[in-house]
């Protein structure tokens, strides 16, 4: 990266990493170095790829390729390999699905993408989410990804933004039924703590990103749809800093090391 490099940004996650992008303008410096969502760390980290699913009658090209990339899991792994990026910026948000494990080794995630196809379940066993041997196979996983990471000189790139569900909308009220009950909503979130405090023994505590408990409410309004993981404008305009400063820090070094 030269001093008028800009910064280049790889994300494995969901819409909470990847909309912040929608803000940022070229002077920014700040780029989308490759998205790679849907999948959770289970099936990323598979050692086989989950063979016998058609994608055909997924009509978006982005959710089947979303989809066919977590079949295969392949594509985060070569995108660390490549080593093509600054910042490989991290959230949990796509653990929400459950999992089917054939055999051993091979795993899908059972988006709503992934329904899309028709996949017919035989043999495969469902993985429901955040259940004891979810845990226990994410645990692992995630010293896949720290062993392949450390393998390419790319563990002190992790970015991990400390994100939660929802559990009140922006002026405090209770989110709407739909979304699930509170005590549901508080639940899932102490899986994420586990989560996170396992991700802590392999990174430093300046590699997470957290917000403010506004910054992590319910946006009524937003894009997407009501959703748990849909907060409002200021989460975005906060990670969009935090990338810009990252960017300037990087930026510095390389100068550092121009001038030494």
């Amino acid at each position: 990266m030269t001093a008028a490099s800009p910064l280049r940004v790889l994300i494995y996650g969901s819409c909470v990493s990847r909309d912040a992008f929608e803000l940022l303008e070229p002077a920014d410096q700040v780029e989308l170095a490759g998205y790679v969502a849907r999948s959770s760390m289970i099936s990323a980290m598979s050692r086989r790829p989950f063979t016998g699913v058609d994608t055909a009658a997924i009509e978006s090209p982005f959710r089947r390729r979303m989809v066919t990339w977590d079949l295969e899991s392949a594509r985060l792994k070569q995108l660390i390999a490549d080593g093509e990026f600054d910042i490989l910026l991290l959230d949990l948000i796509d653990e929400r699905f459950a999992v089917l494990r054939r055999g051993r080794e091979t795993f899908a995630t059972v988006s709503p993408e992934f329904s899309e196809t028709g996949f017919r379940v035989g043999s495969e066993k469902t993985i429901s989410r955040f259940s004891k041997s979810y845990m226990r196979l994410w645990r692992r996983a995630w010293k896949r990804l720290v062993r392949l990471l450390k393998e390419a000189n790319k563990l002190d790139s992790v970015r991990v933004g400390r994100v939660y569900w929802a559990t009140k909308m922006a002026d405090g009220s209770a989110p709407p039924p739909a979304v699930g009950a509170v005590a549901g909503l508080k639940r899932v979130n102490r899986y994420f703590d586990e989560m996170y405090a396992w991700m802590a023994r392999d990174l430093q505590p300046g590699q997470f990103y957290d917000y403010t408990e506004s910054e992590l409410t319910l946006d009524p309004n937003h894009k997407w749809g009501v959703a748990v993981y849909h907060y409002p404008p200021s989460y975005n305009e906060r990670l969009r800093a935090r990338l810009i400063s990252e960017r300037e820090l990087l930026q510095e070094d390389r100068l550092g090391a121009d001038e030494a």
